[in-house]
């Protein structure tokens, strides 16, 4: 990982305005090393130089807030990436495993469907069932601890 970051920082610096060299070193810090500061400061660099037309610049953009613990933000990035490309398949994965995370299931069910609906390819069918089940399976949960309660409730 560290043999790669270098390579990267040497790109940006040959090439300071090529913003995807940026997101990839973002997407390499984030999923092979795990520092999510660092991903989040190069995917902010590289929106400084190209905002508009990046489906994965707003992904991992979004999963670096993510990692941070900022679902808040996390869930505006994917947004902003989907406005730009609203059938992006990763995008509206990304937003789906957010609204399962913060309990928001009628979100998610509907966002994997539009995610699966999107999907020509099949590429991001077996992620979408995964967090289908996970979303399934936490709404379940949801909804025996609601009825433990109201049960629990006095008449």
């Amino acid at each position: 990982v560290q043999a790669a970051m270098e390579l990267y920082r040497q790109a940006v610096q040959a090439d300071p305005a090529d913003w995807y060299q940026l997101v990839e070193a973002a997407r390499v810090a984030l999923d092979a090393g795990g520092a999510a500061e660092l991903a989040l400061a190069m995917s902010a660099q590289a929106l400084q130089r190209n905002p508009w037309f990046s489906p994965e610049l707003w992904c991992v953009h979004g999963d670096a807030l993510r990692s941070l613990d900022r679902p808040a933000e996390a869930r505006a990035a994917y947004q902003r990436g989907l406005a730009a490309s609203p059938r992006h398949v990763r995008l509206l994965w990304s937003l789906a495993r957010v609204a399962t995370e913060t309990g928001r299931f009628e979100d998610a069910f509907r966002l994997l469907g539009e995610a699966l609906a999107c999907d020509r390819t099949g590429d991001g069918r077996g992620d979408c069932l995964q967090l289908l089940d996970v979303a399934l399976r936490r709404h379940a949960l949801a909804l025996e601890v609601e009825r433990g309660l109201s049960a629990a409730r006095p008449a």
